[in-house]
């Protein structure tokens, strides 16, 4: 609504014209709105006022002009409170300030490095669609979960069946969020164009091994699953010793393929996506028959997350057949 002056008397003269308008709102009662001048009261066209009085309303109050800069305020109706802003209750802004404040956090995920590639390659496109950002703890299950004990806490677990159970055992999964993402085998590889030793059978399988200078895997120690798995297998086949003898493991959470592409080593064996990481190595293929390992990846809410819905949207997000194209380029078998 505007509000027109009309000058009752010229500059100079006991009744002024007014020179302001203000509005007065009150918390607890219909917003007022009180038209005042320094000297004197607004008045109002004649059209303004039949204006309003055809469509069922009174016209503007025309009384209690606003005090100027240091006097007290004009009354207010009955029961009104008119505050100052620092003295309002703003618990309700503050809440919605904090969940706002949720909706951009980081959200905090303890994942296998088996699905690092792929991870790191969707991260982009999740967060763009997302009010969040992704900080992602990598190592392997077993480390991951020992850290979880310890005390750490995450937002999403992407773990290995056997660190998810774990997990679940402990009471640290939100029950109805365990979802299979994918899983992937255990696999050998060579330097790129190196000769193709044959690993197509038991036999000879243990003769490419025993026939390589060096070989690494990634260390049982440090509880990697393709690792642990590997040292059992040696022991199945009789070669445990001799082979060992010969083996560079590489860092913990570390990659088998940067030996092998250094030269160090003549064969790689570890997780396909996680071999597929080092660039300049080529793939022999899974272990033969019934020594081949396939390695499930599990995802899950943890239990103390603020933000569980954002979590289930990474899951789900992870499931796509976006996410599926992805991880199949990155060596791993979508769910």
């Amino acid at each position: 609504m505007r509000l027109r002056r009309i000058p009752t008397a010229r500059s100079g003269s006991d009744s002024a014209p007014p020179s302001g308008i203000g509005m007065r709102f009150c918390c607890q009662q219909p917003l007022q709105i009180v038209a005042y001048g320094t000297s004197g009261p607004l008045e109002l066209s004649p059209w303004q006022t039949a204006s309003r009085e055809r469509k069922g309303g009174a016209p503007i109050r025309t009384s209690n002009p606003a005090p100027r800069r240091g006097h007290a305020a004009a009354p207010g109706p009955a029961g009104a409170s008119c505050r100052p802003a620092s003295q309002r209750d703003t618990s309700k802004l503050d809440g919605r300030i904090g969940e706002r404040r949720r909706m951009t956090h980081d959200l905090r995920v303890f994942s296998t490095i088996a699905v690092q590639s792929a991870l790191e390659a969707l991260v982009p496109a999740f967060e763009a669609t997302r009010d969040c950002r992704l900080a992602v703890v990598w190592n392997t299950a077993p480390v991951l979960v020992k850290r979880l004990r310890a005390g750490e806490t995450g937002d999403l677990l992407i773990l290995n069946r056997a660190g998810m159970d774990t997990m679940i055992g402990d009471g640290r999964v939100r029950a109805g969020t365990e979802v299979v993402l994918a899983s992937s085998a255990t696999a050998l590889a060579i330097r790129a164009g190196a000769p193709r030793p044959d690993i197509s059978t038991r036999d000879a399988l243990i003769e490419t091994l025993r026939a390589a200078r060096a070989i690494s895997y990634s260390d049982p120690a440090a509880g990697g699953a393709s690792g642990i798995y590997f040292a059992r297998l040696l022991d199945r086949l009789g070669i445990a010793a001799e082979i060992n003898a010969k083996t560079r493991f590489p860092p913990p959470a570390g990659l088998c393929g940067d030996l092998l592409v250094s030269g160090e080593v003549d064969l790689a064996l570890q997780q396909k996506p996680e071999l597929l990481q080092v660039p300049g190595l080529e793939i022999l293929g899974p272990l033969p028959g019934d020594l081949h390992m396939v390695t499930t990846f599990v995802a899950g809410v943890e239990v103390s997350s603020p933000c569980p819905g954002v979590a289930l949207g990474l899951i789900d997000f992870l499931r796509t057949e976006r996410a599926a194209a992805v991880c199949r380029e990155k060596g791993l078998d979508p769910a």
